[in-house]
């Protein structure tokens, strides 16, 4: 009985030990439990906090696990991809919508691997360019346990910086071709300038030791002189008309012009040269009147280049025919040679500025290759068009001017500009010549001396109406531009000065030459304008007509 006892109460210490050791275990998985809670909590809200700051980017991110599946992606990549809700736990292939999932993968294997973060530009599907930036994502302690792609739409950005590199290049090369065009305009304004210096030594010393000198020698070192002086007149010129319509300030003096008479005047002036190349110079259609609505000079200026241009790239024995014909509301000019021609991938350039077939043709040839589009710009003014044609190199070249005629009943004698008559003699003339630059003035006071007229020259405003008050002329001829008083206030206090006596015809004899100082010149009280250089029988022509005034 007293054994029974004593093993019930060892069972009985059994059970209660059993008991308390339950009891611990209850209250050790209770602890577990909590932390496990806690833990859970804790996850939570991290995932809570990595989804807002997933879904907090303004950018399309998506976040991979190891096996690089999806496990979180901000609303920004779930619009740009089309993926759906339910995508967490899909392949990365789910982005093969715009990105090739393969190059991803790559990309994103190098980072899940930990040799490197990598940014790379992609173009997706569309065209677009994005940055993706793939990093490794670590865990707490420093695991690799995925990775984390950001994509950020550069295509703006990309297409500006392309824009960026295409307006450098083209500065590039605008600034070579500003640097070639320098040394070309060096060129080629040295080169006339070169003989006129040459012919003027010779004549110098053979003046000054007395050497002897035959008329026909002295006459063609006269005639040389005019004739590159003349040229070197053409390329500046050139170079202001191209000035003047770069920056907008090209207008035109328009009037009814008999197209026909200023083809006619222009043809007669390049036979010399024509003759001298031994080139044939036909014409057909310029007899008839053709009354167009433009300027006469600018006019005789599109006919000089086309013929100019034909005749220089022409060459010994060729033909050169410039005709006119009636089409319809329409004249048509056409300047056709057998010249060296143009390749056919160049003829759509022929009329652009600076435009030369190739270097060694601008070095044979001469010139700025400005003719051509200042002839398109001046035809595009006056309502017409221009054209080229050429079947090649060797083959030849036809230029063809197409411009608006003048729709009248009838041309009133005397209202169509005509090419100017000879200058007659000066006999009796008084003149005043008014420039600070008196050696500019020597030779123009001795050639009108040579013509008759009676000449006195003064270097400035004041001089001049000094000159006014104690003595009469009957013209006055005054650059514009002068230090002091300029011209255009000289003619401003003769005008006043005059009162009800008679008036002085005052021609401006200036190197302003654009229409707006033209303009200036006469709303000073000036009768006419010339540019310098001066065309001696243009001006010959402008003091007769001032003499009969």
């Amino acid at each position: 009985m007293l054994s029974t006892n004593e093993e019930l109460q060892s069972a009985n210490e059994e059970l209660l030990l059993a008991k308390q050791e339950l009891e611990s275990a209850n209250q050790e998985l209770a602890s577990l439990n909590d932390e496990l809670k806690s833990r859970n909590e804790q996850l939570d809200r991290v995932n809570d906090d990595l989804s807002n700051l997933v879904e907090g980017i303004p950018l399309p991110v998506v976040v991979l696990d190891r096996q690089l599946r999806l496990r979180h992606f901000s609303p920004q990549a779930q619009a740009l991809f089309g993926l759906p809700d339910d995508s967490v736990g899909q392949p990365l292939a789910q982005l093969n919508s715009l990105f090739s999932a393969v190059e991803l993968e790559r990309v994103v294997q190098s980072a899940v691997q930990g040799l490197a973060d990598v940014e790379h530009e992609y173009q997706d599907s569309e065209g677009r360019w994005w940055l993706v930036n793939v990093r490794a994502y670590r865990t707490a302690d420093d695991r690799i346990d995925g990775a984390v792609l950001a994509f950020q739409d550069i295509h703006q950005l990309k297409s500006a910086l392309g824009t960026a590199q295409s307006a450098q290049l083209d500065a590039e090369r605008a600034n070579t071709a500003k640097d070639n065009f320098l040394a070309l305009v060096s060129h080629e304004l040295r080169a006339p300038l070169n003989v006129i210096s040459s012919w003027a030594a010779v004549l110098m010393t053979a003046s000054e030791r007395g050497m002897p000198t035959d008329e026909q020698m002295s006459q063609r070192a006269v005639t040389t002189i005019l004739r590159h002086c003349q040229l070197q007149a053409e390329l500046i010129d050139d170079l202001l008309d191209v000035s003047r319509i770069s920056s907008g300030r090209f207008s035109l003096d328009s009037k009814p012009v008999d197209f026909a008479a200023a083809v006619r005047t222009v043809v007669e002036s390049h036979r010399p040269v024509a003759a001298k190349k031994e080139i044939m110079l036909a014409t057909s259609g310029l007899q008839s009147q053709a009354v167009v609505s433009g300027d006469a000079r600018r006019l005789q200026q599109v006919a000089s280049n086309l013929i100019g241009n034909a005749l220089k790239f022409t060459p010994p024995g060729g033909r050169v025919e410039v005709a006119l014909t009636r089409l319809g509301a329409l004249i048509e000019l056409s300047v056709a040679d057998n010249g060296i021609g143009v390749k056919p991938e160049l003829l759509p350039r022929l009329f652009d500025r600076f435009m030369q077939s190739d270097t060694s043709r601008t070095r044979q040839y001469g010139g700025l290759g400005l003719g051509l589009s200042i002839v398109k710009h001046l035809v595009t003014a006056h309502g017409g068009t221009v054209t080229a044609s050429s079947e090649g190199e060797g083959r030849g070249t036809r230029l063809t001017v197409r411009i608006p005629l003048l729709q009248t009943a009838a041309t009133e004698e005397g209202t169509v500009a005509a090419a100017p008559a000879e200058s007659a003699r000066l006999d009796g003339l008084s003149v005043l010549l008014v420039d600070d630059d008196v050696p500019a003035q020597e030779p123009l006071a001795h050639l009108l001396r040579g013509l008759g007229a009676q000449v006195q020259i003064a270097s400035g405003a004041k001089e001049a109406l000094a000159c006014l008050a104690a003595g009469s002329f009957d013209i006055l001829v005054s650059d514009l531009a002068m230090p002091g008083a300029d011209g255009h206030a000289l003619l401003r206090d003769v005008r006043s000065r005059e009162g009800g006596r008679r008036r002085i015809y005052a021609l401006a004899l200036t190197g302003l030459a654009s229409i707006h100082d033209r303009d200036a010149a006469i709303a000073a009280g000036f009768d006419d304008h010339l540019p310098k250089p001066v065309d001696v029988k243009v001006l010959l022509e402008k003091l007769s007509l001032g003499r009969g005034r």
